[in-house]
């Protein structure tokens, strides 16, 4: 989605980008020299880039930079001797900054969306991975030093659900590279893109609660066997004046979802207006699973009116963490009084 705010150029000498940095490069395995301030390099044997930042340079743009070459030279580090391609490292460099924002206090990360269908089908092709790697395999990809993760799945097929989420837990799909098996299966029912709507997936299963449920039903039977707990993201409706999020949050109780995430927009907001903390509080209130609030968090004041207003005890943070994984701390700082 779009950014919640204007992406802020970066200030030179900022406290904030000093913790940023210093945050990114203890994730860091490769050699690191910085040039007065203008220009930083990360260099794996006789490969090297340099970064320049200056006041047009954001923090994301200077992140997904040294991210990339932090994944490069890691991977190769790990004896994966492979060529990569653009797609490629901006697919893996999102653990990269996973690692940073844990170094600001974040308790669990979430994967890309990772579509079951396309996992399940790519398994029948018969080509030698190095020659036609796969592109599904590098987004649920959970690495032992980032940890714990939640691979998040999309599809609207139960039975393809099910079987998507035993390979990522088994790790027996083409192209696995994950060193551990996820922290729990993640159901997006949520997003609002058309290409995922059109498809009938993501919150287009806010118009089929039954299949929604069925769905859940199939992945948490799948997982019993291998003690994963399977967690929903949703939102409060598809349309704004048909509002299901209590009665919709019920049914994946009752299907066995350990946990629930609520965006408080509808589809049709996609991103605007602003959230429906009461409507998130009406479904915390409905359930006995935990209920994760989520929309609008951009600082430590949004983050304590969403509690305050919601009663949840977790918050979900996107994009009001883009280019500043500093928010973490000042959050996890503002609620215990510091």
């Amino acid at each position: 989605g779009k950014p919640m705010r204007e992406a802020q150029p970066l200030a030179e000498g900022s406290e904030r980008m000093d913790a940023a940095f210093a945050a990114l490069l203890d994730v860091c395995p490769v050699p690191y020299v910085q040039n007065d301030n203008l220009e930083r390099a990360a260099q794996y044997n006789e490969r090297e880039c340099v970064i320049e930042i200056n006041s047009s340079k954001t923090a994301s743009e200077v992140f997904a930079a040294l991210a990339t070459e932090i994944v490069y030279a890691r991977d190769h580090d790990r004896g994966r001797n492979r060529d990569y391609d653009r797609a490629d490292l901006q697919l893996n460099a999102e653990s990269v900054g996973f690692m940073v924002c844990r170094r600001f206090g974040v308790d669990l990360c979430v994967s890309e969306m990772v579509s079951a269908k396309a996992l399940v089908y790519e398994q029948a092709c018969r080509k030698d991975p190095l020659t036609l790697p796969s592109r599904t395999a590098p987004l649920a990809a959970v690495r032992a030093d980032d940890t714990p993760l939640s691979v998040q799945i999309f599809g609207s097929d139960p039975q393809l659900m099910a079987q998507a989420a035993v390979m990522l837990v088994t790790g027996n799909y083409r192209g696995c590279i994950s060193e551990l098996p996820p922290f729990a299966i993640d159901i997006n029912m949520g997003c609002p893109m058309a290409k995922i709507v059109g498809s009938g997936d993501g919150s287009a299963l806010l118009n089929k609660p039954e299949l929604a449920k069925s769905i859940v039903y199939a992945v948490k039977n799948a997982m019993v066997p291998y003690s994963i707990p399977v967690t929903v993201k949703m939102r409060i409706g598809f349309n704004r004046d048909d509002i299901v999020a209590v009665p919709f949050a019920k049914g994946l109780e009752s299907a066995g979802a350990d946990a629930v995430t609520v965006h408080g927009r509808t589809r049709q907001d996609l991103y605007a207006p602003g959230v429906r903390r009461d409507v998130i509080r009406d479904v915390r209130e409905a359930l006995s699973i935990p209920v994760i609030a989520n929309g609008d968090v951009v600082d430590a004041a949004s983050a304590a009116d969403t509690i305050a207003e919601t009663g949840t005890s977790a918050l979900m943070i996107g994009r009001g963490a883009l280019g500043a994984p500093w928010l973490f701390a000042q959050i996890r700082a503002a609620l215990q009084g510091k």
